[in-house]
């Protein structure tokens, strides 16, 4: 609580607000004496550290610290207690820090949050103001599968999460978006058929590789996952790189392939922002989609929304 910018103001004001003992001397108050923190301000501007000092110039003084961090630019992962505890001013305990984004924050790992808060000190107070984007990574495609063995392809990559908690916080994401990555699309299967050229020829076997997955959305975009092409007659296609906003598609199945079989010689589609990569689901069985990436995980902290703005992903 602040000490009142007006009014009656006593050497017992100024102890309620930044501590001490009886009997009171206003030379205990210096900044960075040990009661008040460096660099405390009052309405009449810095209390001195040194020197000449007044009642009056602990109007408008409290002994909470603010940090005020702010984030204008496309950066990879930043961890928000690591640059408030940097700041010369932070004191643990007493510390009120802000952190504004209205560039991009991103991850280019699956495992790692493209903004972490960090674990502050009892008594620390954090908010997010989010105008800009805060985005996972996208998750990789799953390959197509590969000759000689007809089989479903590989599973698609998860998306990454975006926002890691590690404190409670108070979010205000009006304008903004937080989102997870996509995840990758599945592979293909590896599909075998024979075609009979004619009535005085043996039927001939042909295969043809499965096709990759799209890689899911992100700013660290998913891969499209490879063609399966080892030995076979046709090779698989490799699906498309996720883009910032969209999943991308999955390998296309050969033009030869029967009909009935295309289905499942075909790619995936990776997600969009925070969405799941598409499955193959196929007599050989189902390779999976990777899972949505988490747009905000709180690991138990609770949240204060101020406005929600865009989540694209699961919050958990």
């Amino acid at each position: 609580m602040a000490i009142p910018s007006s009014g009656p103001l006593s050497l017992n004001d100024i102890q309620t607000e930044f501590g001490g003992t009886n009997p009171i001397s206003l030379s205990e108050y210096y900044a960075g004496g040990g009661l008040v923190q460096s660099g405390a301000t009052g309405d009449s501007g810095p209390i001195p550290t040194s020197g000449q000092i007044s009642i009056g110039q602990f109007y408008g003084s409290t002994a909470r610290v603010p940090i005020v961090i702010n984030n204008t630019a496309t950066t990879l992962t930043a961890n928000i207690y690591t640059l408030a505890s940097a700041n010369p001013t932070y004191s643990a305990g007493i510390t009120d820090v802000v952190y504004n984004n209205s560039g991009t924050l991103y991850s280019n790992s699956t495992s790692t949050g493209a903004l972490t808060t960090g674990t502050f000190a009892s008594g620390d107070t954090l908010k997010i103001v989010n105008t800009g984007l805060i985005i996972g990574k996208g998750g990789n495609g799953g390959g197509g599968s590969v000759f000689p063995t007809p089989g479903r392809g590989g599973n698609g990559g998860a998306g990454g999460r975006a926002l890691v908690l590690g404190w409670p916080v108070t979010i205000d994401n009006t304008g903004g978006t937080i989102a997870g990555g996509g995840g990758g699309g599945a592979g293909g299967d590896l599909v075998i058929w024979t075609v009979q050229p004619g009535p005085k020829n043996p039927p001939s076997p042909r295969s043809a590789g499965g096709s990759g997955g799209g890689g899911g959305a992100g700013n660290t975009v998913g891969t499209g996952g490879s063609g399966g092409s080892s030995g076979v007659t046709y090779a698989g296609t490799p699906g498309s790189n996720g883009t910032p906003t969209a999943g991308g598609s999955g390998g296309a199945a050969n033009i030869n392939i029967p009909a009935p079989l295309k289905p499942y010689a075909k790619g995936g589609n990776g997600g969009g922002r925070g969405s799941s990569g598409s499955p193959v689901v196929s007599p050989s069985g189902t390779a999976t989609g990777g899972a949505a990436g988490q747009a905000i995980i709180s690991n138990g902290n609770p949240i204060t929304w101020i406005n929600t703005g865009t989540i694209n992903g699961p919050t958990t």
